[in-house]
Parts: structure tokens; C-alpha cells; sequence
């Protein structure tokens, strides 16, 4: 048995209350159907939180850092970005 935490980071709550249910069916139905072997996932997708110290640190910082403090807790990680339903804004930050 391979166990298998997952995470998210998000923009916003309503971002997590979608994608995080999302997140776990879509990757329960492929290891059901891909993996070479029985793998196991927590009840539910992490929810990463920017560290307070960074609120005012770019993006991949906060990211990073929302990472680092959930070390352990997660093997894939999700990142989401939508500019806040403005393409271009998420385009920019994602390059």
C-alpha cells in the first residue's frame, strides 16, 4: 500500500471549497484505474495557507513557504490561479 497526501493552493475560499473534493475524486479514479499497486489517500486534499510572515512576499514565496510549513503532510501539490476571473492577471503571475 502507497499512501498518497495531496494539496492545494489556492487564490481564494471558494477555490478551496470546489477543487479540494474535486482534487481527491480525480486523482482516487486514476490511481484506481493507472497505479501498479493499491494506493491510499487522506480523507481530504490540504489546504495550504500563505505564512503570515510573507503576506507581502510574491506569489512562488508564498507559495514556497505555505509548502515548506505543510512538509510532510503532502507529495502532490496543486497550484490554482485564475487572476480573480482575469486570465491576463493569472497568465502574469504564472510566469
Amino acid at each position: 500500500m502507497h499512501y498518497l497526501g495531496l494539496a492545494l493552493y489556492a487564490e481564494g475560499r471558494t477555490d478551496y471549497y470546489f477543487l479540494r473534493p474535486l482534487l481527491l475524486r480525480l486523482c482516487e479514479d486514476i490511481c484506481l484505474n493507472e497505479a501498479n499497486q493499491a494506493v491510499e489517500f487522506g480523507e481530504e486534499v490540504v489546504g495550504l495557507n500563505e505564512p503570515a510572515r510573507l503576506k507581502d512576499a510574491p506569489r512562488e514565496q508564498r507559495i514556497v513557504g505555505a509548502a515548506r510549513e505543510a512538509q510532510g503532510a503532502w507529495r502532490i501539490l496543486f497550484i490554482h490561479t485564475d487572476g480573480a476571473s482575469n486570465a491576463e492577471r493569472a497568465r502574469e503571475t504564472c510566469t
